[in-house]
């Protein structure tokens, strides 16, 4: 689930999909 994920996660995953993701949830 994506929504557990944290922004501090997304940032180690680097992944830019999920940066993006984390910044529409903020």
């Amino acid at each position: 689930m994506f929504i557990l994920l944290t922004c501090e996660d997304l940032k180690l995953n680097q992944s830019q999909e999920f940066l993006n993701i984390c910044r529409q949830l903020l």
